[in-house]
């Protein structure tokens, strides 16, 4: 989801001119930022693993993403 969220941000920035980061409704920390903010919240973080996680998108799949995509207001674009 990374992969597709960076592509559309570069075209809607190279090709309108516009900052997708403030309609994208995912965030994806390091895994630094991750611990920060758990500490800031109380937490102890004694162990973390970062592991890749690959994710198979097929049509009909992700309704929940296709439904954020066309309600933005720039979805016409896209």
């Amino acid at each position: 989801m990374e992969t597709v969220i960076r592509a559309v941000s570069e075209v809607l920035d190279e090709e309108y001119g516009m900052d997708a980061s403030k309609l994208n409704p995912w965030y994806f920390p390091s895994i630094a930022e991750y611990c920060t903010l758990l500490e800031q919240q109380g937490f102890h973080v004694t162990y973390v693993v970062h592991y890749d996680r690959p994710t198979q998108i097929e049509d009909g799949e992700n309704l929940h993403s296709r439904n954020i995509i066309t309600r933005n207001p720039v979805a016409h674009i896209l």
